[in-house]
């Protein structure tokens, strides 16, 4: 018992670190600066248990077609790199988009890269998208990039979601039982696995607040991005992490749409596309598709575009 559960956590936290580190391919200066934007209006959400959760909604000129929450990946935040995606959804498709920053992360309260419970994210997504719902009949979606993914497959399989009425995924991290990782890609992390193991045993009581991953990013990243995160716990691993992806994908009786660059440099392009394939339902309206030139952060500076076509095809094919 205590090898495969040794076994299982050594994959767990393989998959979440490597996620979001590798300075040997990553460049941030992939990214387009889009910060300097005086309409964002930002937002101080109290969550259920008076956390402060900062938001930046990006609310277009005429009446919202549509609406979208989108999550950054672990140990980013809604700054580095996806102002870009919520104002090409805002000016050119009317689509209102918020960005939110994970508990934990970005200028969001919470202890830095940790959270009370691994469902304590959930119901801060709920909150959110009570917040933004509204008393409306305006579609509401969900999406996220990267582990910012994985938590949109985790919180779409908890039991207490709140209602949406799709999920996009943008090169989602789907966990260690997934086999998407890229063959020969660079691990870069340091990683206690030991914590891990312990917190297995124990069901998950022992060693949640532990860092348990610690970022080598260089000096030169971190002062250009202070908000950048140095660690995360297994607490905050653990819900950024599909532990059964092939099954949560199986649930989704909504419509899906996932993304992914062509030159990933973490995970296998071929291999996620097939998981909106499990779906049992609104197979009609799922979407999957591999975006010819792209990198794992390169794909935020144009996607916004393929998510507006993917909601305007949902509206057009609802009103039908």
């Amino acid at each position: 018992m205590l090898r495969r559960t040794t076994y299982l956590y050594i994959c767990l936290i393989t998959s979440t670190a490597i996620a979001q580190v590798n300075t040997q391919s990553f460049s941030f200066a992939e990214l387009i600066d889009c910060q300097n934007d005086t309409s964002v209006v930002i937002k101080d959400i109290k969550s259920f248990d008076d956390t402060h959760i900062n938001v930046y909604q990006f609310t277009p000129l005429n009446p919202p077609l549509a609406r979208l929450i989108f999550l950054h990946g672990g140990g980013a935040h809604s700054k580095l790199g996806y102002f870009h995606l919520a104002q090409t959804l805002r000016d050119q498709f009317s689509i209102e988009t918020t960005l939110m920053d994970i508990r934990g992360h970005g200028y969001s309260g919470g202890e830095r890269g940790d959270s009370p419970r691994v469902n304590s994210i959930y119901k801060d997504i709920s909150t959110c998208i009570k917040d933004v719902k509204k008393n409306d009949d305006i579609p509401m979606y969900l999406g996220g990039h990267s582990s910012g993914g994985g938590l949109v497959l985790n919180y779409s399989s908890w039991h207490k979601k709140e209602g949406v009425d799709g999920y996009i995924f943008i090169a989602p991290e789907l966990g260690y039982k997934s086999n998407t990782k890229r063959p020969n890609r660079i691990e870069f992390a340091e990683v206690k696995i030991w914590k891990f193991v312990l917190n297995g045993i124990s069901q998950g009581v022992f060693m949640q607040h532990e860092d348990v991953v610690f970022f080598n990013y260089p000096e030169r990243i971190l002062k250009e991005n202070p908000l950048i995160l140095t660690s995360i716990t297994v607490n905050m691993s653990k819900a950024l992490t599909p532990n059964k992806p092939k099954k949560q994908f199986k649930t989704i009786n909504k419509p899906i749409a996932l993304f992914i660059g062509e030159n990933d440099e973490l995970f296998d392009p071929v291999q996620v596309i097939k998981y909106p394939s499990y779906q049992k339902t609104t197979q009609e309206k799922t979407i999957a598709k591999v975006i010819q030139n792209k990198t794992h952060l390169s794909i935020l500076n144009t996607i916004g575009n393929k998510i507006g076509e993917t909601i305007n095809y949902w509206q057009e094919s609802a009103q039908k």
